[in-house]
């Protein structure tokens, strides 16, 4: 029992400090580049218009 709860402390602190590191990480590149940023939203904004496609040509096409 006492090799698994250090295990399980160890993990616990293993999964914080990823968890941190990438947070930090996204942080970062958001503070000094805001083009990472932009880019972020631009990909999900690209993503959005896949799933919308046809209507979006419709509508081009009514217009």
């Amino acid at each position: 029992p006492l090799v698994g709860t250090a295990l399980n402390a160890w993990g616990k602190i293993g999964c914080g400090i990823i968890l941190a590191l990438s947070a930090y990480f996204v942080y970062i590149n958001y503070i000094t580049n805001p083009e990472f940023y932009k880019s972020l939203k631009l990909s999900r904004e690209a993503s959005k218009k896949s799933t919308h496609e046809e209507p979006a040509h419709r509508e081009a096409n009514a217009g």
